[in-house]
């Protein structure tokens, strides 16, 4: 798909409009769940719009801590990737 330079497309302004609704980091599951996607195609393509607005200045990104991963979950959590509008 060609696309304009820095032109957001529809499903981009309806992950920036659910982003707004956080007051604090949130992560691409947690995302997904509030949008209601459910097929895996979908939510591929959520990430890869997340990592558009990030490129586009819309979002900011950063690896959760370690230690925050395992406040979260007695087992042995993956790092969360977190987002937050820019």
């Amino acid at each position: 798909m060609n696309r304009k330079k820095n032109v957001l497309i529809p499903f981009e302004k309806s992950i920036l409009f659910f982003a707004s609704k956080y007051n604090c980091e949130f992560y691409g599951y947690q995302l997904a769940k509030d949008m209601d996607i459910k097929k895996s195609t979908k939510v591929g393509t959520m990430y890869r719009a997340l990592n558009r607005l990030v490129k586009m200045g819309y979002l900011s990104v950063r690896w959760e801590e370690p230690r925050e991963a395992e406040k979260r979950s007695s087992l042995h959590s993956p790092q969360r990737k977190l987002y937050r509008l820019a």
